[in-house]
């Protein structure tokens, strides 16, 4: 018992630490340690633990009939994927993100198997105080407040961008699970702070979106309809008049005020691009090859992809792949029809929000552990079931 429960807490640990590796690497970067890369250190951990248990006979995997309920519909959606890697026009690129599709499911399939409620609880806290310590960091190495020694990472879009989609992330996480005894809303008043320095209004608008839905779905707060909607476009409004271009938010604002100028920024364009390349049946039916999006945009031997997950499905492997991945999507949301699951809707909901914007199914690691989150919670009842069969204790205790 003792060895399971020191697995268990190494593994919450190590996942939480892959949750957050995309953005601390970039700052990994910036400070000048760019050997350290804590996507490779959490997943090779996170193997070894397994293999462990697996030497050691402990069992991790709690039930597996999560898998043959939920994750096995999306195997024929692999299956098409996996065959559009032999058609890409960009087969370095197809390859990684078909080695990375894999990884993020696998990680996925495993935390979905194996975490207890428990361990969902100190995922979140974990996940949420990293995430809330990077978002610290990103006015200091980034926004241009303060002089800094270093010669720091040039990519600023990809780490705003990352950094807020990371804190929505962890706003969800606080607002459904409420990992905290005490402080939730407090954390959560400062994640919004966070998002709103980094001047990203998608994450922004996200969060606040599934905030709302959250409201009104789960806890059935109708009057926030009619208080918390008025109040949040008047708040945007007066910080647009008021703002003198000087504050922490003065990224944000001015970002904001440019949606009032119909500024979507390239996406038109992207998705331009996505139409002119569904140009013959073949393409429409079976899509461009995975990883080929970037070749029609920029030219050989680029990434890209059209910033939309379902363009980006249907770009990869064309119509068949995306009805295969819808499938799956609309099978997996059945479960939220539970009273009890309800409130955990909006952990893969904000990812999923994010993908319609920006980053790639395959990639974007978020979207996977966001969907696992609920299904850990389906495995400890159908445990406890057949346990309560059998006459023996529950997992989670």
């Amino acid at each position: 018992m003792f060895i399971f429960r020191i697995i268990h807490v190494l593994l919450v640990f190590f996942f939480a630490l892959y949750s957050v590796a995309g953005v601390a690497n970039y700052y990994m970067v910036a400070i000048g340690i760019s050997g350290l890369n804590f996507t490779v250190i959490s997943l090779f951990s996170i193997v070894m633990l397994y293999v462990v248990g697996i030497i050691l006979r402990v069992r991790l995997i709690k039930n597996i009939n999560v898998f043959r309920e939920v994750w096995v519909f999306i195997v024929p959606f692999l299956l098409v994927t996996f065959f559009s890697f032999f058609y890409s026009e960009y087969y370095d690129y197809a390859l990684i993100k078909l080695f990375t599709l894999h990884i993020n499911l696998t990680l996925a399939v495993l935390m979905s198997l194996t975490f207890t409620r428990t361990d969902v609880v100190k995922y979140s806290k974990l996940t949420i105080i990293f995430s809330l310590l990077l978002g610290l960091l990103y006015p200091y190495f980034y926004s241009g407040f303060f002089t800094v020694p270093i010669d720091i990472n040039d990519d600023h879009v990809a780490v705003y961008l990352t950094s807020a989609a990371l804190l929505a992330y962890a706003g969800a996480l606080l607002i459904s699970i409420k990992p905290f005894k005490k402080g939730n809303s407090l954390l959560l008043l400062l994640i919004y702070i966070e998002i709103a320095i980094t001047g990203a209004r998608g994450p922004l608008i996200f969060l606040i979106f599934a905030h709302f839905l959250y409201e009104i779905v789960v806890r059935r707060r109708l009057a926030f309809l009619f208080v918390f909607v008025p109040l949040v476009i008047s708040l945007i409004f007066s910080a647009i008049q008021q703002d003198d271009g000087e504050s922490f938010f003065s990224r944000m604002i001015y970002r904001f005020s440019l949606l009032f100028d119909g500024d979507s920024g390239a996406r038109l364009e992207y998705w331009g691009v996505f139409v002119s390349e569904m140009n013959t049946l073949n393409r429409i039916f079976f899509g461009t090859g995975l990883g080929s999006f970037g070749v029609f945009k920029h030219g050989a031997d680029t990434k890209g992809y059209p910033h939309n997950i379902f363009l980006g499905v249907m770009s990869d492997s064309g119509i068949i792949g995306l009805i295969l991945f819808m499938f799956f999507i609309l099978f997996y949301c059945r479960y939220f029809f539970k009273s009890k699951l309800l409130p955990l809707f909006i952990v893969p909901l904000v990812p999923l929000l994010e993908l319609l914007k920006s980053s790639t199914y395959a990639e974007y690691r978020l979207f996977w552990i966001g969907l696992a989150i609920p299904l850990c919670f389906v495995a400890n009842d159908i445990y406890k079931k057949e346990n309560s069969v059998l006459g023996g204790n529950s997992f989670d205790k």
